[in-house]
C-alpha cells in the first residue's frame, strides 16, 4: 500500500504517508503498534501537508520532499494552492506526469478503458491532456513547460527534469528555502 515506504527505508528516510482513503487504517494502526518513528500514515488531505509536519516532531532544518508518484499531481483540483502551501514550508516536490505524447494517451485510453470507470473522453488543450469521464473522474497530464510555469508561479524553482518513454520526471526546491523552512520551526 506504501509503495515509497520500503525505499524510504532502504535509505534511512522518515516516510509519512498521507492518503485520503479510510480503508488505510488497519495499515496506519499497524505502524503505530511497531512505535516505529521513521514511518507514519496520516489520513489526510494532501493540502494539510504543512499541518502533518507540525505534529511530525521533524525537525525544521530536515529536509522534507513530497514524492507524488504515478500521476498524482495529474488528479489534483487544487494544484496551485496545494503546491504553494508546500513552498511555504520548504518541502522540495518530486512528481512524476504522465508526458503528453500521442503514444503515451492511447497507453492512458487503453489502460483507464480497463479501469472501467465509464465512458472516458480525453482532450487536448494548451495546458496538456485531460482524461475526464465528466462525473468523478479527472486526471490531467501536463505539458513540460506547463508545469515548470506552474511550479515557479506557486514558489518553486525547477531542478531536474527527465523526459522517460511516457512519463515526465521533475524535482523542485522552494525558491526561497531558508524563509520556509523557518516557517516549520517550533513555535
Amino acid at each position: 500500500r506504501a509503495r515509497s515506504l520500503a525505499l524510504a527505508r532502504r535509505h534511512g528516510v522518515t516516510y509519512i504517508g498521507i492518503d485520503y482513503r479510510e480503508d488505510l487504517r488497519p495499515f496506519q494502526k499497524t505502524l503505530q503498534a511497531q512505535a516505529d518513528r521513521s514511518a507514519r500514515v496520516e489520513i489526510a488531505c494532501l493540502s494539510q501537508l504543512p499541518e502533518v509536519l507540525e505534529t511530525s516532531g521533524i525537525d525544521a532544518a530536515t529536509p522534507v520532499i513530497c514524492a507524488f508518484p504515478f500521476n498524482l499531481i495529474g488528479n489534483i483540483g487544487e494544484f496551485d494552492d496545494t503546491l504553494r502551501r508546500y513552498a511555504a514550508v520548504g518541502v522540495d516536490i518530486a512528481l512524476c506526469n504522465f508526458n503528453c505524447a500521442t503514444k503515451t494517451t492511447e497507453i492512458r485510453r487503453r489502460y483507464y478503458e480497463r479501469c472501467q470507470i465509464g465512458k472516458v473522453v480525453d482532450m487536448e488543450t494548451a495546458e496538456g491532456v485531460l482524461f475526464s469521464n465528466f462525473d468523478a473522474f479527472y486526471s490531467f497530464s501536463y505539458h513540460e513547460n506547463t508545469l515548470r510555469a506552474r511550479l515557479k508561479r506557486c514558489g518553486y524553482q525547477v531542478t531536474r527534469v527527465e523526459n522517460e518513454a511516457t512519463n515526465l520526471f521533475i524535482h523542485a526546491t522552494p525558491a526561497q528555502p531558508d524563509q520556509a523552512a523557518a516557517r516549520r520551526s517550533p513555535r
